[in-house]
Protein backbone atom coordinates (compact mmCIF):
# COMPACT_ATOMS: atom_id res chain seq x y z
CA UNK A 1 0.00 0.00 0.00
CA UNK A 2 1.44 3.40 -1.00
CA UNK A 3 1.35 6.58 1.56
CA UNK A 4 0.15 9.56 -0.48
CA UNK A 5 -0.11 13.15 0.73
CA UNK A 6 -0.54 16.10 -1.02
CA UNK A 7 -2.21 18.51 1.16
CA UNK A 8 -0.67 18.69 4.83
CA UNK A 9 0.03 16.00 7.38
CA UNK A 10 0.80 17.83 10.71
CA UNK A 11 1.77 16.58 14.80
CA UNK A 12 2.02 18.87 17.07
CA UNK A 13 4.49 16.72 18.67
CA UNK A 14 6.46 13.44 17.24
CA UNK A 15 5.54 11.73 14.04
CA UNK A 16 6.32 7.87 12.84
CA UNK A 17 5.95 7.08 9.28
CA UNK A 18 6.09 3.48 8.57
CA UNK A 19 6.30 2.54 4.82
CA UNK A 20 5.38 -0.56 3.25
CA UNK A 21 6.69 -1.54 -0.43
CA UNK A 22 4.09 0.79 -2.17
CA UNK A 23 5.94 3.71 -0.86
CA UNK A 24 5.69 7.17 0.46
CA UNK A 25 4.87 10.09 -1.95
CA UNK A 26 5.16 13.54 -0.25
CA UNK A 27 3.70 16.60 -2.53
CA UNK A 28 1.83 18.42 -0.26
CA UNK A 29 3.36 18.86 3.45
CA UNK A 30 4.25 16.62 6.10
CA UNK A 31 5.56 18.74 9.30
CA UNK A 32 6.10 17.39 12.97
CA UNK A 33 6.73 19.35 15.63
CA UNK A 34 8.84 16.89 17.73
CA UNK A 35 10.79 14.39 16.41
CA UNK A 36 9.86 12.47 12.88
CA UNK A 37 10.91 8.75 11.70
CA UNK A 38 10.28 7.93 8.39
CA UNK A 39 11.00 3.80 8.16
CA UNK A 40 10.21 0.54 6.57
CA UNK A 41 7.04 -1.63 7.75
CA UNK A 42 8.39 -4.73 6.56
CA UNK A 43 11.80 -6.00 6.07
CA UNK A 44 11.07 -5.38 2.46
CA UNK A 45 12.45 -1.96 0.72
CA UNK A 46 10.42 1.31 -0.22
CA UNK A 47 10.65 4.31 -2.13
CA UNK A 48 10.59 7.55 -1.04
CA UNK A 49 9.29 10.37 -3.07
CA UNK A 50 9.43 14.31 -2.01
CA UNK A 51 8.44 17.17 -4.36
CA UNK A 52 6.78 19.22 -1.40
CA UNK A 53 8.36 19.43 1.85
CA UNK A 54 9.39 16.60 4.68
CA UNK A 55 10.23 18.97 7.72
CA UNK A 56 11.26 17.85 11.38
CA UNK A 57 11.45 20.32 14.64
CA UNK A 58 13.43 17.72 16.12
CA UNK A 59 15.34 15.00 15.22
CA UNK A 60 14.37 13.63 11.49
CA UNK A 61 15.63 10.36 11.08
CA UNK A 62 15.20 8.47 7.57
CA UNK A 63 15.79 4.44 7.88
CA UNK A 64 15.24 1.90 5.05
CA UNK A 65 15.79 -1.94 5.09
CA UNK A 66 16.56 -3.46 1.52
CA UNK A 67 16.52 -1.31 -1.19
CA UNK A 68 15.01 1.88 -0.15
CA UNK A 69 15.65 4.75 -1.89
CA UNK A 70 14.59 8.72 -1.06
CA UNK A 71 13.90 10.66 -4.29
CA UNK A 72 13.83 14.68 -3.71
CA UNK A 73 12.26 15.91 -6.63
CA UNK A 74 13.13 19.70 -8.02
CA UNK A 75 11.65 21.98 -5.34
CA UNK A 76 11.36 19.16 -3.10
CA UNK A 77 12.90 19.98 0.39
CA UNK A 78 13.51 17.66 3.29
CA UNK A 79 14.80 19.29 6.76
CA UNK A 80 15.01 18.83 10.57
CA UNK A 81 16.65 20.54 13.41
CA UNK A 82 19.29 17.41 13.30
CA UNK A 83 19.07 14.59 10.40
CA UNK A 84 19.98 11.19 10.15
CA UNK A 85 19.19 9.01 6.69
CA UNK A 86 20.28 5.17 6.44
CA UNK A 87 19.26 4.09 2.94
CA UNK A 88 20.04 3.02 -0.37
CA UNK A 89 19.96 5.55 -2.29
CA UNK A 90 19.51 9.60 -2.34
CA UNK A 91 19.01 11.36 -5.11
CA UNK A 92 18.42 15.19 -5.64
CA UNK A 93 17.13 16.27 -8.56
CA UNK A 94 18.41 19.60 -10.51
CA UNK A 95 15.96 22.27 -12.16
CA UNK A 96 14.88 25.14 -11.21
CA UNK A 97 15.31 24.94 -7.57
CA UNK A 98 16.54 21.63 -6.93
CA UNK A 99 15.82 19.21 -4.22
CA UNK A 100 17.31 20.02 -0.72
CA UNK A 101 18.91 17.69 2.10
CA UNK A 102 19.22 19.79 4.89
CA UNK A 103 19.41 20.27 9.11
CA UNK A 104 20.15 23.15 11.66
CA UNK A 105 22.25 20.81 13.82
CA UNK A 106 23.85 17.34 13.27
CA UNK A 107 23.64 15.51 9.66
CA UNK A 108 24.20 11.89 9.60
CA UNK A 109 23.79 10.05 6.09
CA UNK A 110 24.74 6.63 5.17
CA UNK A 111 24.25 5.61 1.60
CA UNK A 112 25.12 3.31 -0.71
CA UNK A 113 24.64 6.25 -3.77
CA UNK A 114 24.23 9.88 -3.50
CA UNK A 115 23.33 11.80 -6.27
CA UNK A 116 23.33 15.58 -6.72
CA UNK A 117 21.90 16.52 -10.61
CA UNK A 118 23.09 19.66 -10.86
CA UNK A 119 23.82 23.13 -9.46
CA UNK A 120 20.54 23.97 -7.69
CA UNK A 121 20.76 20.29 -5.95
CA UNK A 122 22.10 21.04 -2.43
CA UNK A 123 23.07 18.81 1.15
CA UNK A 124 23.48 21.80 3.45
CA UNK A 125 24.10 20.43 7.16
CA UNK A 126 24.53 22.10 10.57
CA UNK A 127 23.34 25.18 9.37
CA UNK A 128 23.31 26.57 12.47
CA UNK A 129 26.57 28.17 12.89
CA UNK A 130 25.97 29.08 16.89
CA UNK A 131 26.07 25.41 17.59
CA UNK A 132 28.43 23.37 16.84
CA UNK A 133 28.19 20.63 14.30
CA UNK A 134 29.38 17.92 11.95
CA UNK A 135 27.60 16.86 8.68
CA UNK A 136 28.67 13.59 7.62
CA UNK A 137 28.34 12.04 4.25
CA UNK A 138 29.50 8.62 3.90
CA UNK A 139 28.90 6.89 0.44
CA UNK A 140 29.66 3.35 -0.29
CA UNK A 141 29.74 3.72 -4.18
CA UNK A 142 31.30 6.23 -6.20
CA UNK A 143 30.16 9.78 -5.17
CA UNK A 144 29.47 12.57 -8.36
CA UNK A 145 29.20 15.68 -7.23
CA UNK A 146 27.56 18.51 -9.21
CA UNK A 147 25.41 20.37 -6.83
CA UNK A 148 26.12 21.53 -3.31
CA UNK A 149 27.60 19.86 -0.25
CA UNK A 150 27.82 22.10 2.43
CA UNK A 151 28.27 22.52 6.47
CA UNK A 152 27.59 26.00 8.68
CA UNK A 153 30.16 24.29 10.63
CA UNK A 154 32.34 20.99 10.00
CA UNK A 155 31.79 18.38 7.04
CA UNK A 156 33.09 14.99 6.36
CA UNK A 157 32.45 13.54 3.21
CA UNK A 158 33.82 9.87 2.73
CA UNK A 159 33.31 7.64 -0.65
CA UNK A 160 35.39 4.86 -2.50
CA UNK A 161 36.05 7.62 -5.30
CA UNK A 162 34.73 10.99 -5.75
CA UNK A 163 34.50 13.31 -8.70
CA UNK A 164 33.09 16.88 -7.67
CA UNK A 165 31.89 18.22 -11.17
CA UNK A 166 32.07 16.62 -13.90
CA UNK A 167 32.07 19.20 -16.49
CA UNK A 168 33.60 22.38 -14.14
CA UNK A 169 30.17 24.39 -13.92
CA UNK A 170 28.98 23.78 -10.91
CA UNK A 171 30.07 21.11 -8.06
CA UNK A 172 31.08 22.52 -4.26
CA UNK A 173 32.02 20.31 -1.07
CA UNK A 174 32.73 23.14 1.27
CA UNK A 175 32.38 24.29 4.90
CA UNK A 176 32.61 27.27 7.47
CA UNK A 177 35.15 25.35 9.70
CA UNK A 178 36.62 22.33 8.74
CA UNK A 179 36.04 20.05 5.65
CA UNK A 180 37.72 16.50 5.30
CA UNK A 181 37.51 14.78 1.90
CA UNK A 182 38.24 11.41 1.31
CA UNK A 183 38.40 8.66 -1.26
CA UNK A 184 38.95 6.12 0.46
CA UNK A 185 40.58 3.42 -1.98
CA UNK A 186 39.62 5.31 -5.50
CA UNK A 187 40.39 9.01 -7.22
CA UNK A 188 39.45 12.23 -6.47
CA UNK A 189 38.70 14.64 -9.36
CA UNK A 190 37.84 18.24 -8.68
CA UNK A 191 36.68 20.73 -11.16
CA UNK A 192 34.52 22.53 -8.72
CA UNK A 193 35.53 24.04 -5.20
CA UNK A 194 36.73 22.53 -2.28
CA UNK A 195 36.78 24.64 0.55
CA UNK A 196 37.15 25.71 4.23
CA UNK A 197 37.00 28.22 6.50
CA UNK A 198 39.86 26.80 8.78
CA UNK A 199 41.10 23.28 7.34
CA UNK A 200 40.90 21.87 4.43
CA UNK A 201 41.88 18.00 4.40
CA UNK A 202 41.72 16.49 1.11
CA UNK A 203 43.14 12.48 0.24
CA UNK A 204 43.12 9.70 -1.93
CA UNK A 205 45.54 7.80 -0.43
CA UNK A 206 45.43 4.33 -2.53
CA UNK A 207 44.84 6.86 -6.06
CA UNK A 208 45.14 10.25 -7.58
CA UNK A 209 44.23 13.31 -6.48
CA UNK A 210 43.56 15.67 -9.53
CA UNK A 211 42.51 19.70 -9.27
CA UNK A 212 41.49 20.07 -12.62
CA UNK A 213 41.83 22.99 -15.11
CA UNK A 214 41.66 22.87 -19.44
CA UNK A 215 43.95 24.93 -22.04
CA UNK A 216 40.98 27.32 -21.70
CA UNK A 217 41.27 28.28 -18.26
CA UNK A 218 41.35 26.98 -14.49
CA UNK A 219 37.75 24.52 -13.15
CA UNK A 220 39.12 23.50 -10.14
CA UNK A 221 39.92 24.93 -6.83
CA UNK A 222 41.56 24.57 -3.26
CA UNK A 223 40.93 26.78 -0.98
CA UNK A 224 40.96 27.69 2.88
CA UNK A 225 41.49 30.34 5.50
CA UNK A 226 43.76 28.76 7.81
CA UNK A 227 45.54 25.34 6.15
CA UNK A 228 44.97 22.62 3.24
CA UNK A 229 46.03 19.21 4.04
CA UNK A 230 46.32 17.10 0.99
CA UNK A 231 47.91 13.10 0.63
CA UNK A 232 47.71 10.83 -2.26
CA UNK A 233 49.52 8.26 -4.09
CA UNK A 234 49.45 10.69 -7.06
CA UNK A 235 48.56 14.45 -6.95
CA UNK A 236 48.23 16.13 -10.18
CA UNK A 237 47.84 20.13 -9.50
CA UNK A 238 46.51 21.74 -12.76
CA UNK A 239 44.97 24.67 -11.28
CA UNK A 240 44.86 27.03 -8.36
CA UNK A 241 45.54 25.52 -4.83
CA UNK A 242 45.34 28.48 -2.20
CA UNK A 243 45.44 28.81 1.87
CA UNK A 244 45.69 31.80 4.07
CA UNK A 245 47.99 30.09 6.07
CA UNK A 246 49.84 26.94 5.18
CA UNK A 247 49.95 23.92 2.96
CA UNK A 248 50.89 20.26 3.29
CA UNK A 249 50.99 18.16 0.41
CA UNK A 250 51.98 14.65 0.93
CA UNK A 251 52.23 12.26 -2.53
CA UNK A 252 54.34 10.00 -4.02
CA UNK A 253 54.01 11.68 -6.77
CA UNK A 254 53.69 15.29 -7.18
CA UNK A 255 53.15 17.06 -10.29
CA UNK A 256 52.44 20.76 -10.56
CA UNK A 257 51.90 21.11 -13.98
CA UNK A 258 49.93 22.71 -16.90
CA UNK A 259 47.43 20.57 -18.42
CA UNK A 260 49.02 17.88 -21.07
CA UNK A 261 52.71 18.02 -19.50
CA UNK A 262 55.42 18.66 -20.98
CA UNK A 263 54.70 18.39 -24.58
CA UNK A 264 57.25 19.69 -26.33
CA UNK A 265 58.74 18.05 -29.47
CA UNK A 266 61.76 19.01 -32.72
CA UNK A 267 59.91 20.30 -35.36
CA UNK A 268 61.54 19.80 -38.39
CA UNK A 269 64.19 20.32 -39.22
CA UNK A 270 65.60 23.41 -41.78
CA UNK A 271 66.97 22.87 -44.93
CA UNK A 272 71.66 21.97 -44.78
CA UNK A 273 73.54 25.12 -46.32
CA UNK A 274 77.32 24.53 -46.83
CA UNK A 275 79.93 27.37 -46.23
CA UNK A 276 82.57 28.64 -47.84
CA UNK A 277 85.58 26.01 -48.32
CA UNK A 278 88.75 27.12 -46.34
CA UNK A 279 92.59 25.59 -47.31
CA UNK A 280 95.21 25.23 -45.11
CA UNK A 281 98.80 24.42 -46.24
CA UNK A 282 100.90 23.18 -43.38
CA UNK A 283 104.71 22.18 -43.82
CA UNK A 284 106.94 20.12 -42.01
CA UNK A 285 105.26 16.52 -42.08
CA UNK A 286 107.83 13.73 -43.06
CA UNK A 287 106.93 10.25 -43.92
CA UNK A 288 110.03 7.79 -42.86
CA UNK A 289 112.23 10.49 -42.22
CA UNK A 290 112.69 11.22 -45.74
CA UNK A 291 112.47 14.37 -46.55
CA UNK A 292 109.85 17.30 -46.07
CA UNK A 293 106.17 16.93 -46.94
CA UNK A 294 103.06 19.01 -47.04
CA UNK A 295 100.10 18.51 -44.96
CA UNK A 296 96.86 20.34 -46.85
CA UNK A 297 93.67 20.76 -46.08
CA UNK A 298 90.17 21.92 -47.35
CA UNK A 299 87.18 22.59 -44.57
CA UNK A 300 83.52 22.68 -45.87
CA UNK A 301 81.26 23.63 -42.84
CA UNK A 302 77.23 22.68 -43.30
CA UNK A 303 75.02 24.35 -40.25
CA UNK A 304 71.43 23.80 -40.26
CA UNK A 305 68.51 24.19 -37.28
CA UNK A 306 66.03 22.93 -35.56
CA UNK A 307 63.37 24.58 -32.96
CA UNK A 308 61.10 22.45 -30.67
CA UNK A 309 57.50 23.49 -30.91
CA UNK A 310 54.17 22.33 -28.71
CA UNK A 311 51.92 19.38 -29.71
CA UNK A 312 49.33 21.15 -28.61
CA UNK A 313 49.22 25.45 -27.25
CA UNK A 314 50.26 26.08 -24.41
CA UNK A 315 47.73 27.11 -21.76
CA UNK A 316 47.72 31.00 -20.76
CA UNK A 317 47.08 29.96 -16.94
CA UNK A 318 49.91 28.56 -15.00
CA UNK A 319 48.66 25.81 -11.98
CA UNK A 320 49.26 27.26 -8.41
CA UNK A 321 50.15 26.24 -5.07
CA UNK A 322 50.26 29.64 -2.79
CA UNK A 323 50.09 29.84 0.59
CA UNK A 324 50.72 32.68 2.79
CA UNK A 325 52.62 30.67 5.84
CA UNK A 326 54.63 27.32 5.63
CA UNK A 327 54.32 25.51 1.76
CA UNK A 328 55.61 21.68 2.62
CA UNK A 329 55.82 19.42 -0.03
CA UNK A 330 56.97 15.98 0.58
CA UNK A 331 57.47 13.69 -2.08
CA UNK A 332 59.32 10.90 -4.60
CA UNK A 333 58.65 12.21 -7.89
CA UNK A 334 58.19 15.71 -7.65
CA UNK A 335 57.83 18.24 -10.57
CA UNK A 336 56.75 21.73 -10.87
CA UNK A 337 55.92 22.91 -15.11
CA UNK A 338 55.36 26.04 -15.43
CA UNK A 339 53.60 26.13 -12.63
CA UNK A 340 54.33 29.01 -9.65
CA UNK A 341 54.53 26.92 -5.90
CA UNK A 342 55.13 30.08 -3.30
CA UNK A 343 54.94 30.92 0.52
CA UNK A 344 56.32 32.31 3.23
CA UNK A 345 58.72 29.43 3.88
CA UNK A 346 58.82 26.28 0.94
CA UNK A 347 60.34 23.22 2.00
CA UNK A 348 60.58 20.72 -0.19
CA UNK A 349 61.48 17.05 1.27
CA UNK A 350 62.72 13.91 -1.01
CA UNK A 351 61.20 10.79 0.77
CA UNK A 352 62.94 7.61 0.55
CA UNK A 353 66.14 6.99 -2.05
CA UNK A 354 66.61 8.51 -5.12
CA UNK A 355 63.75 11.16 -4.65
CA UNK A 356 63.87 13.79 -7.75
CA UNK A 357 62.17 17.18 -8.82
CA UNK A 358 62.19 18.54 -11.61
CA UNK A 359 61.67 22.37 -12.05
CA UNK A 360 61.21 23.46 -15.69
CA UNK A 361 59.47 26.68 -17.57
CA UNK A 362 59.18 24.36 -20.13
CA UNK A 363 60.71 26.96 -23.09
CA UNK A 364 61.13 26.12 -26.22
CA UNK A 365 64.81 25.32 -27.32
CA UNK A 366 66.48 26.31 -30.69
CA UNK A 367 69.19 23.63 -32.07
CA UNK A 368 71.90 25.65 -34.43
CA UNK A 369 74.09 22.71 -35.65
CA UNK A 370 77.32 22.58 -37.36
CA UNK A 371 79.37 19.80 -38.73
CA UNK A 372 82.28 20.74 -40.61
CA UNK A 373 83.43 18.13 -43.24
CA UNK A 374 87.41 17.71 -44.36
CA UNK A 375 89.36 17.11 -47.72
CA UNK A 376 93.21 16.14 -46.05
CA UNK A 377 95.88 15.53 -48.11
CA UNK A 378 99.23 14.18 -47.05
CA UNK A 379 102.76 14.45 -49.57
CA UNK A 380 105.84 13.09 -48.89
CA UNK A 381 108.83 13.82 -49.96
CA UNK A 382 111.29 11.30 -51.22
CA UNK A 383 114.78 12.83 -52.75
CA UNK A 384 113.73 15.79 -55.13
CA UNK A 385 110.38 14.04 -56.08
CA UNK A 386 107.25 14.13 -53.81
CA UNK A 387 104.33 12.22 -53.88
CA UNK A 388 100.83 12.11 -52.20
CA UNK A 389 100.42 9.00 -49.53
CA UNK A 390 97.13 9.51 -48.45
CA UNK A 391 94.09 11.32 -49.48
CA UNK A 392 91.27 11.25 -46.63
CA UNK A 393 87.49 12.47 -46.60
CA UNK A 394 86.48 13.23 -42.82
CA UNK A 395 83.30 14.22 -41.52
CA UNK A 396 83.84 15.58 -38.36
CA UNK A 397 81.27 15.78 -35.50
CA UNK A 398 77.88 17.88 -34.75
CA UNK A 399 78.86 20.68 -32.62
CA UNK A 400 75.37 21.82 -31.00
CA UNK A 401 74.32 25.42 -29.79
CA UNK A 402 71.17 25.16 -27.38
CA UNK A 403 69.57 28.58 -27.05
CA UNK A 404 66.27 29.25 -25.05
CA UNK A 405 63.18 31.44 -25.78
CA UNK A 406 62.34 33.73 -22.42
CA UNK A 407 58.95 32.98 -20.92
CA UNK A 408 57.35 33.81 -17.89
CA UNK A 409 57.97 30.59 -16.30
CA UNK A 410 58.08 27.74 -13.32
CA UNK A 411 58.98 29.35 -9.80
CA UNK A 412 59.42 28.52 -7.02
CA UNK A 413 59.45 31.36 -4.53
CA UNK A 414 59.27 32.27 -0.72
CA UNK A 415 60.65 33.98 1.84
CA UNK A 416 62.78 31.15 3.12
CA UNK A 417 63.39 27.77 0.60
CA UNK A 418 64.18 24.42 2.26
CA UNK A 419 65.32 21.51 0.06
CA UNK A 420 66.80 18.22 0.71
CA UNK A 421 67.01 14.46 -0.34
CA UNK A 422 66.46 14.28 -3.78
CA UNK A 423 68.57 15.10 -7.14
CA UNK A 424 66.98 18.69 -8.47
CA UNK A 425 66.61 19.22 -11.86
CA UNK A 426 66.10 22.65 -12.71
CA UNK A 427 65.25 24.78 -15.96
CA UNK A 428 63.45 27.70 -14.16
CA UNK A 429 63.92 30.17 -11.00
CA UNK A 430 64.10 28.60 -6.94
CA UNK A 431 65.37 31.50 -5.49
CA UNK A 432 63.71 33.68 -2.42
CA UNK A 433 61.22 36.64 -3.69
CA UNK A 434 63.66 39.10 -2.55
CA UNK A 435 65.97 37.65 -5.26
CA UNK A 436 64.20 37.14 -7.71
CA UNK A 437 62.03 40.43 -7.70
CA UNK A 438 66.12 41.77 -7.40
CA UNK A 439 66.85 40.11 -10.70
CA UNK A 440 69.38 37.69 -9.19
CA UNK A 441 70.94 34.55 -11.23
CA UNK A 442 69.14 31.55 -10.99
CA UNK A 443 70.40 28.50 -10.07
CA UNK A 444 70.60 25.23 -12.45
CA UNK A 445 71.29 21.51 -12.05
CA UNK A 446 72.12 20.37 -8.51
CA UNK A 447 73.11 17.07 -7.38
CA UNK A 448 71.03 17.90 -4.22
CA UNK A 449 68.69 20.39 -3.25
CA UNK A 450 70.06 23.08 -0.65
CA UNK A 451 69.06 25.11 1.82
CA UNK A 452 68.45 28.16 0.67
CA UNK A 453 67.10 31.55 2.57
Amino acid sequence: MRVANDGTLQSVGGLDIGVGTGGFANAGTTYAAGNLALHSRSTGGYTADVGGLLESGGALSITGNGTSVLNVADGGTVVGDTLSASLTRIALAGGTRGGTLSSAGNMTVSVGSLTLADGKSAVIGSKDSARLGITTLNVGGALVNNGLLFSGNDLAVNAPSIVNSTDGTSGGIAALRNATVRATTGDLTNRGALYAGHTLTASASAGTLTNVATAAGFQGTIDAGAQVDLQAATLVNHSTIHSEGGISIAATTFRNEVPGGDTRRMGTESARTAGATSYTKESGHTESGRGAGDYEVWRTPTTWSNDQEYASAMPANKPQVIGNGLVDVRFTSGSNLRGTISGGTVTLTGVGTGATFVNDDLALKHFAYTQVSEHQIYWAGLADAAFKYRDDNVTGAVTTVTTSNAVGGAGIFAGTLNGSNFALTNNGATQPVSAAKAGAAVGTAAAAAPTRS
